[in-house]
């Protein structure tokens, strides 16, 4: 009888809160939590402290899930690391699959990449970006016919130590083409402009010396 009290008030019991944090663990965040939370028993303090833990699991899943799906390219480095890529979002991905030509390795093999070796062209972005004195900065970079916008943010915890940089990438390449559109078009009306001035001008000589004879 003894052993099966045993069983039934403390093994079972922690058999299914051994359950629980494995199917947390993996991911199965809405895993129902084992109706303990209201003893006051070392069992209780476990059960509570569980529900803690999901419901802040749950928020980061969540939190992480909606940075994925942002329409804007995140990148974020490893700061003790020597700036290895250790986060890329969906935009990201889908930007850099643009210019993949131009980089020295594949998209999907991107996190664990020294930023430095992000592409072909001889850079020094770590050097710039490992101290957060130096942030935030931009910087423009061509990569096969596009024309990227980098900029850098530093990170902090709330201590104010700095975690991380966050790079965002912006094609820029659709502005820029229509910006030096709208110049080469503002320039050929200035031409225009001062062409019909002089025109004018060299008639209003004509007719004042007309006038005079």
């Amino acid at each position: 009888l003894t052993v099966v009290l045993v069983r039934r008030l403390v093994v079972r019991p922690i058999v299914q809160m051994t359950a629980t944090m494995e199917q947390l663990a993996s991911g199965k965040l809405s895993q129902p939590i084992p109706p303990y939370e209201r003893n006051r028993d070392e069992l209780g303090a476990m059960a509570r402290a569980l529900r803690v833990w999901q419901t802040a699991a749950a928020k980061e899943s969540r939190l992480a899930r909606m940075i994925y799906d942002l329409p804007v390219a995140v990148m974020t480095c490893d700061l003790a690391h020597q700036g290895r890529i250790d986060y890329v979002n969906r935009a990201t991905e889908t930007l850099l699959k643009r210019v993949e030509s131009e980089m020295k390795v594949p998209v999907d093999r991107l996190v664990g990449t020294a930023i430095d070796d992000l592409h072909r062209q001889p850079t020094a972005v770590w050097s710039l970006i490992a101290d957060d004195r130096s942030l935030p900065l931009t910087r423009r970079v061509t990569l096969a016919d596009r024309l990227l916008e980098l900029t850098v943010s530093p990170i902090h915890d709330a201590d104010g130590h700095y975690l991380m940089p966050m790079l965002v990438w912006t094609d820029i390449t659709d502005q820029a083409r229509l910006a030096e559109r709208f110049q080469a078009e503002i320039q050929g009306v200035g031409q225009t402009v001062l062409a019909s001035a002089q025109t004018l001008n060299a008639l209003a000589q004509r007719l004042t010396e007309a006038a005079g004879t």
